[in-house]
Parts: C-alpha cells; structure tokens; sequence
C-alpha cells in the first residue's frame, strides 16, 4: 500500500492539492490526513476511492501512477492512439482504392459501348 500512498502523494502534488484540502474533503482532520501519508495510518478502501474521486482519478489510475507525473498507461494510450491513427488512415486509403476501381470500371465499360457501337 505505500506504493499506492507515495502515487496518491504525486498525483496531489501534481494538481496542486493541498493535505488540508483532501482532509477536509475527507472529513478528517489534517494531521489525520497527513499521518495516512505518512503511512502511520491505514488508508481503507473507502478512503481511497474518496480520495480517488476528490483527485479526479480512478482507482486503477491511483494504483498506475509513475513518478514521471503521469499514468504508467501513457505510454500504451500513446501507442493505442497511433494504432487507432493507422487504421483510420488504411481505411481511407481502401475507400480511395475502391473509387479508383470503381473509376476504372466504369471507363473500361464506356470504351467497350464505344468500340460495340463503331461495329
């Protein structure tokens, strides 16, 4: 769970949160709070999913933060998004293709009614 509390810390620190905001978002006081920091206290699920809300995270995000400043996921979404980025290109370049076909078909049917209409 300290990784969890150290990750908690990071993301607070990134958003310019204070101790004494979370605490009394919480309801706690603040040197409960910073005791839970601290890793004296036991931060309990219902806590975490609390701070998770007041942090504007997820769980899953809490439990996935580096400490570069940002989700270990950045990378994969990166990733992902280039994907999704390729696709839509190979996409649009199939629909082309296919007007190209199309184009092509349809001179080889107006040459073949020119040379059946000079018989």
């Amino acid at each position: 769970m300290s990784e969890v509390i150290e990750n908690i810390k990071n993301i607070r620190r990134s958003k310019g949160i204070s101790q004494e905001s979370i605490a009394y978002d919480l309801g706690i006081d603040y040197s409960t709070y910073g005791k839970i920091e601290r890793g004296q206290i036991s931060l309990t699920v219902d806590r975490l999913e609390k701070v998770a809300k007041i942090l504007q995270v997820s769980v899953e995000e809490i439990y996935k933060w580096d400490k570069k400043g940002g989700s270990k996921d950045n990378e994969n979404e990166k990733i992902r998004l280039e994907y999704y980025k390729h696709i839509l290109e190979i996409e649009h370049l199939k629909a082309e293709l296919e007007l190209a076909r199309q184009q092509l078909f349809d001179k080889e049917k107006i040459i073949k009614l020119l040379e059946s209409s000079k018989k």
